[in-house]
């Protein structure tokens, strides 16, 4: 008994995973985030994700306590994952390669998550803005979920997200109830991955204190570089909830409100790159409302009713160029 007490005692309480892709300009600042005064034992896990620039030399160097794994490029979903199969912490917190985490935060979240007994614990964030070369702090965002809709699960579908650090997860439910990082959503996958501990009824905990540093490059994020990739993984998800959300039978007023109106999102976002996938996604939106048309102005609706989604959406795609025109001259 006292050599498992022992044992038990010198498992780390903490592991903090952190996926490497050709990251060496943004780990050393994020990895030093992480030397933080802990009252027990935390362990630093960094994929290296077929990183061609070096990360993986300057993480050796300068990080000795963090645990190193190289692997081929096989993405970020791969590379959380293989960081979690190799945690031995009782809690797990991922922690992108260029994000900070805020000092004092892991283990409030750690003596939150132990007082309530939740699954998860998340916090507040703020932007780190570049800014002609320079970095800035910008907007704190502190949002709960029960603010964004009462259904946990319309709620994290749509408008609750946070950075992947704000997150502190309990080991024991991500291995015995969550399904893992989804394969097939690269653009979205940590807002799924939100949205899967959501549907396992994870208890969730908010943390009304600020978590991570959220870096948001002037390049913009893997959803604003890719717009099209990042509406079609958003298509793939609405499709997989949808059959989720009609499993038990009809689909409950709120979340089919919910789906229409991301479909309706989808479809107009995706007209002007992929108009067979946009009709494709008007005709998933009328096998939930045979009657459905877009929402907006009431010419919007007329129009939607009489000649249908794609002369509406040729309309805007039409009314935007001309904005842009507009704006073009006048500058």
């Amino acid at each position: 008994m006292k050599v498992e007490a022992q044992s038990r005692a010198s498992l780390p309480k903490v592991s903090i995973v952190v996926p490497c892709y050709n990251a060496r300009r943004w780990i050393g600042e994020t990895l030093a985030s992480t030397r933080q005064d802990y009252p027990w034992p935390v362990e630093l896990i960094v994929v290296d994700d077929g990183s061609s620039d070096g990360s993986s030399d300057l993480v050796a160097s300068d990080f000795p306590e963090a645990r190193l794994v190289r692997t081929e490029n096989r993405g970020c979903s791969a590379a959380r994952r293989h960081g979690a199969e190799l945690a031995r912490g009782a809690f797990i917190k991922y922690l992108d390669a260029d994000d900070l985490i805020v000092a004092g935060s892991v283990v409030r979240q750690v003596n939150l998550a132990e007082r309530t007994g939740a699954e998860v614990v998340y916090g507040n964030w703020q932007r780190l803005v570049e800014n002609n070369g320079a970095w800035e702090l910008g907007e704190v965002v502190a949002k709960t979920w029960q603010a964004v809709h009462a259904d946990i699960e319309v709620a994290f579908f749509t408008h609750m997200w946070c950075p992947t650090a704000a997150y502190l997860w309990r080991s024991d439910f991500l291995r015995q109830r969550h399904p893992g990082w989804h394969p097939n959503l690269p653009v979205i996958q940590d807002a799924r991955y939100a949205l899967d501990a959501a549907c396992a009824c994870a208890t969730f905990t908010h943390d009304a204190a600020l978590a991570v540093c959220y870096r948001t490059h002037a390049s913009g994020s893997v959803a604003t570089r890719s717009a099209v990739n990042f509406s079609r993984d958003c298509w793939r998800n609405a499709i997989e909830m949808r059959d989720r959300w009609s499993q038990p039978g009809p689909l409950s007023g709120a979340r089919r409100k919910a789906l229409l109106e991301v479909l309706e999102y989808l479809a107009f976002e995706l007209y002007p790159h992929d108009r067979a996938l946009a009709r494709e996604v008007v005709a998933s939106a009328k096998t939930i409302d045979s009657g459905w048309r877009p929402t907006g102005s009431q010419l919007r609706k007329w129009l939607g009713g009489t000649v249908g989604f794609e002369a509406v959406a040729t309309l805007r795609l039409g009314l935007d160029r001309c904005r842009k025109l507009y704006r073009s001259k006048a500058a």
